[in-house]
């Protein structure tokens, strides 16, 4: 299969009872095999968000980051998610990850909407929905889930086959 192991475990043991492999060639590559350097300068919850390793890492924002619906419709956004995604995004073009090794995933139109408004250069990350991205993928993939509310809804997580989609994009991290 075409991504670290560890990347692959969660999908692989949910999803495929086992049966997924990582090809040798790929098993173990990094952010190390792209010459990524994470700048001394990053704040620390950075530094280690996009360090090499782990190379699969899920960051809590904590109650502070409360999901949104936009006016007049029906999907949500999570300012402090978003937030978190474009700065993470931003350090790691800065620690020399080409933007089109790095993709931007999230399974609500308004979140996407949102990051991509905060990108002004030409050159950006490739950002799409879940279903977007649908048979893509990137090294780097940062994967905004957006829900976070005292109801404990989950939304689009509890379709386990878009969950599958968006955790299996990434090659590297």
């Amino acid at each position: 299969y075409r991504m670290h192991k560890a990347i692959m475990a969660f999908p692989n043991e949910a999803f495929y009872e086992e049966q997924l492999k990582a090809h040798g060639s790929v098993e173990a590559h990094s952010l190390n095999d792209l010459d990524v350097k994470v700048q001394a300068d990053e704040e620390p919850w950075i530094q280690k968000a996009i360090a090499p390793a782990p190379v699969s890492l899920f960051l809590y924002t904590g109650n502070e980051g409360i999901e949104e619906q936009a006016p007049r419709s029906y999907s949500y956004f999570n300012a402090l998610e978003a937030t978190c995604v474009f700065r993470l995004s931003q350090a790691l073009l800065r620690a020399g990850l080409p933007a089109a090794d790095l993709g931007i995933i999230s399974p609500y139109q308004e979140q996407v909407r949102l990051i991509k408004d905060w990108f002004d250069q030409p050159n950006h990350p490739e950002i799409k929905t879940v279903d977007g991205f649908q048979g893509r993928e990137k090294n780097v993939i940062l994967l905004s889930f957006v829900r976070s509310n005292s109801q404990k809804q989950l939304g689009f997580l509890t379709d386990y086959r878009r969950l599958n989609v968006a955790i299996t994009r990434a090659r590297r991290k």
